[in-house]
């Protein structure tokens, strides 16, 4: 932003002015970070109310109430994964070497 105004407009603006327009911009778009943790605590409780059998996991830290991830599975979701088939891909470059099947599993235990 700071180029932009010097190149644009020859203004030579210092960094804490550009980060407050910054700043200020993002909230009237977005609205205030404060608010949008707020939003997405609201955004759980709203679907698992209403998506009976949805999974949603928000975590954050409980001391400073920092944002850490969010899981979403939909019921609908769930339910459309319980009619896959198991699928098992093997590389021609394991099939090569002579590994079998057992060789791979009891690779994957260690």
């Amino acid at each position: 932003m700071l180029n932009f105004y010097t190149d644009k407009y020859g203004l030579d603006l210092p960094y804490h002015s550009d980060w407050l327009g910054v700043e200020k911009v993002r909230g009237e778009l977005f609205g205030h970070y404060e608010g949008l943790f707020d939003k997405l605590r609201w955004y759980v409780k709203a679907v698992k109310v209403t998506n009976l059998g949805s999974v949603l996991k928000l975590e954050f830290d409980p001391v400073s109430e920092e944002f850490s991830r969010l899981l979403v599975a939909l019921n609908a979701c769930i339910k459309g994964f319980n009619h896959c088939r198991p699928f098992l891909c093997l590389h021609s470059m394991l099939v090569s070497k002579g590994l079998t099947i057992v060789d791979l599993f009891n690779s994957f235990e260690r």
